[in-house]
Parts: structure tokens; sequence; C-alpha cells
């Protein structure tokens, strides 16, 4: 039993190395947005354009489709934890998923193409299987991943800022050179199916490269006194229990929700161009201001956590987040104070966007600290559900204040009404985020406590041993 224990103690101790963080785990998250990004990006535009269906008819597609995709995020969280296997509980899952990943893809920008409702029932069956079910069962155990290769906080950062870069990278890839690819393999339906393939194939390969490199640690279970391993069980209503009685979880899950929110309205950004800025030719310059400083700002990030803690540092990113909006107040229709409004507000959402994630992962460790209980699965499970219903109500505040103030599609110009919604959307909004996230942050204090809760867990650990 000492040789064991001693085994597993030493597993327990295994770092990550920088390469196995920039690698596999980041190129996961690229593989992600192969399909997700091309999804939001794209998929309206193949339904009508290629298929033929009315935007009627896509539309509701997608929105009954959005219902179903946030409910089996949090079937799958559970899943894994309660998944046991020799690789862990997310990681197999990697394994066992990349295939279908691949047709996940190649299904999504197919048709029959039949011009009847055979159209409409493949567009929504495909569009549920890709979607809401492949790419939820993989996208929801990587995520859960991180927390599950290591107990480090540094390190839990270091994965999170490669994980950041490269899905803002591929983003922007995939907004840049999808059309570009449809267009080399001859457009029309087969350029698209072509294009899924292509993205299937290398997302299957990524996905696999994270499976082969990124390994969880063997914490789940102790040793018993014939040395045998006990694995820990626990129920979906335990973990719900230990979820919603986590204070520091409620507090970084509200931020979360506020920032993809916030994700959500810009849908406002190419109304804010054309009638703001006066030409719809600004929209390259608002994407390249709000997505490249997250990108390399992200960078920054774990030198700036382990010197200051992730709460600090997004403190800080949500008081950036604030004076970039008040930057662009002084002057919203000049292109260079949006652009700087931009670059400041964007470095502010980096600090979130890498931290928020790794910190998820210190509200694990105090939920086993506090009820002896693990919900890995479902606290990031609520990660993807919040981002889904976030982005969907941002998008809900985009087209009800439109409305309110009076917006008229395809007017030459607005009223100064509906100026003022468009502006309240893109800068007031976002300012009134930006404030209630740094209340929000002010009272997260798991920082301060979290060595002493590890050290409590270790304590706890070698005394069941």
């Amino acid at each position: 039993m000492q040789r064991e224990v001693f085994q597993w103690q030493r597993k327990q101790a295994r770092q990550i190395s920088i390469p196995s963080a920039i690698s596999p785990y980041g190129g996961g998250n690229l593989s992600a947005n192969l399909l997700v990004t091309t999804a939001s990006a794209f998929v309206t535009y193949f339904y009508t354009e290629q298929v033929g269906l009315s935007i009627g008819v896509a539309g509701a597609i997608l929105a009954g489709c959005r219902v179903f995709d946030g409910l089996t995020d949090l079937f799958m969280g559970a899943i894994v934890d309660k998944t046991r296997s020799r690789y862990g509980k997310a990681r197999p899952w990697l394994l066992r998923l990349a295939i279908p990943y691949l047709f996940a893809c190649l299904m999504l920008f197919s048709s029959p193409m039949t011009g009847g409702i055979a159209d409409v029932i493949y567009a929504a069956v495909s569009y549920i299987l890709a979607v809401c079910i492949i790419y939820t069962g993989i996208s929801v155990p990587y995520n859960t991943l991180s927390v599950r290769m290591t107990k480090h906080q540094g390190q839990r950062t270091l994965l999170s800022v490669f994980r950041t870069f490269f899905g803002f990278g591929g983003a922007a890839l995939v907004g840049s050179v999808s059309l570009k690819v449809v267009a080399a393999f001859g457009g029309g339906r087969i350029g698209w199916t072509l294009m899924g393939l292509v993205y299937g194939i290398l997302g299957m390969l990524l996905y696999l490269l994270t499976f082969k490199v990124c390994k969880e640690l063997p914490d789940d279970f102790v040793l018993g006194s014939e040395g045998a391993e006990k694995k820990v069980k626990t129920s979906t209503k335990d973990s719900l229990y230990a979820l919603v009685h986590n204070k520091y979880w409620i507090l970084l899950m509200a931020t979360t929700l506020l920032a993809f929110i916030s994700s959500g309205l810009t849908g406002v950004n190419v109304y804010y161009a054309q009638f703001i800025l006066k030409s719809t030719d600004y929209m390259g310059l608002i994407t390249l201001c709000s997505m490249l400083p997250i990108m390399l700002g992200a960078l920054f990030m774990a030198p700036l956590v382990s010197r200051f803690g992730g709460r600090n540092v997004c403190l800080v990113g949500s008081a950036f987040s604030l004076l970039g909006c008040l930057i662009i107040m002084t002057d919203a229709s000049s292109p260079l104070v949006l652009g700087l409004g931009l670059v400041v507000r964007s470095l502010g959402a980096s600090a979130l966007a890498v931290c928020g994630f790794s910190m998820m992962g210190d509200t694990v460790e105090y939920s086993d600290w506090k009820f002896k209980i693990r919900p890995d699965g479902l606290s990031y499970s609520a990660v993807t559900f919040g981002e889904k219903v976030g982005a969907a109500l941002g998008t809900v505040i985009v087209s009800a204040l439109m409305a309110a103030t009076g917006y008229v599609q395809k007017a030459a110009s607005q009223t100064d009404l509906a100026l003022f919604g468009i502006k309240a959307i893109f800068l007031y909004i976002p300012i009134i985020i930006s404030i209630v996230s740094i209340v929000l942050m002010y009272f997260y204090d798991l920082d301060k406590k979290y060595d002493q809760i590890l050290a409590d867990l270790k304590a706890r650990k070698a005394g069941e041993e």
C-alpha cells in the first residue's frame, strides 16, 4: 500500500510543462472554434443562400435549438462528473467524440437540397446533432479538463492564457478565411461541404493531440485499507447543492454571465459603424480593435495573476473596460477615439477571458474543501450554458432596444432617439456591466484563502489514506 500511496502522491505533484499548455491544450479551443464560430458566422447564410430556406425558417431553427443546446450542456456536465475510466473524467470524451466531431462539421454544411420540407428537417436535425449534441459532448469535457490537470493556480492561468489566445485566434481565422476556402473548392454546395470536411479533419486531429498530451491528475479517489482504489461517487443532486451554496462560484458565474451578455451586444456593431461613424467600412476597425487586444492581453495574464492574483486582475480589467467606454464617450463619432477606447476596453476584457476560466477551477477546490464534493463537470458546463444564455440575452437586448427606440430597417438615416438606442447598446449598457462586475469581484476573496484550502485538502486526503 505504501508504494501505491507514493505513486499516487507522485502523480499528484506532476507539473504541466509550457509546451503541453501551448500546443495541445490551446489547440483544443482552436478546434472548438472551427465548428462553433463557423456555425455562428455562416450557418444562417448557408441555410438561406445555398439551401434556399427563408430567413424566418432559418432563424426559427436556430432559436429553437439554442434552448435545447443549453440543456444539453448541463446534462453533459453531469455525465462528466459521473464518468469513471483509466483516462479520468473529462479526457476520455475527447477520444470518444473526436471522429464524431469530424462528421459534425461535415453534416452542418451539407443538405439534401430537395427544395422542400426535407431541407428544413435536415437543417434542424443536423444542427441539433452537430452543435447541441456532438459539440457539447466534446466541449464541456474539454472545458473541464484544466481543473483536472492541475491544482496550481499559476498553471491553470497558463492553460487559460493559451486557451484564450488560440480560441480568439481561431475565431479570427475562421471569420477571415472561410469564404475564401469555400471559393477555393469551387463555391456552391460542394464548396461549403468540402470546407466542413477540412475543418472537421483538422479539428479531429487537434482534439486527439489534446487527448494524447493533456492528462488528468488522479484526484477522484482515495486508497482503501487494502490498497484498492475506492472511487468517490457523488449524485447530481449533491453536485447541484454544492454549486448553489458555493458563494464564490455564484459570484464568478454572475460576472461571467455579464461578460457573455456584453459579447452578445456586439450585434449592434455594424449599426454603430453605419449610423454613428457613417460607414460600414469601419467594421474592420471595430473587429480588429476588439479582438486583437484580447489575444495580446492574454499573453501577459499569467505573470500578472502570479503577482497580484486572479481577483485583483479581474478588478483592474473591469476598470479598464469601464475606462474604454468613457474614452469613446468623449467623441462617439470619431474613429480615432473609438479605436483607442476599444483597445483599452478589450485589454480589460482579456482579464476575465483568461482569469475567469482558471478561477472556476479554484471554486471547485473550495467546493471540495467545504462540502467534500467536486462538481467539475457541472461547474464548467454551467459556464458554457451561461455563455449561450448570455449571448442570447445580449441579442435580445439589441433587437428589443433598437425596436423600442424606433429603429427603421433599410433607412438611410435614423432619428435621434434611434441613434441614442444604438449608443446605449454600444456604450451605456457595457458601462453598467463593468460597474456591476467590479462590485461582484470586490466580494470574491477566494485568492486569500486558496493556499490554506489546498493545505487542508492535502491533510484530509493524507488522513483518509
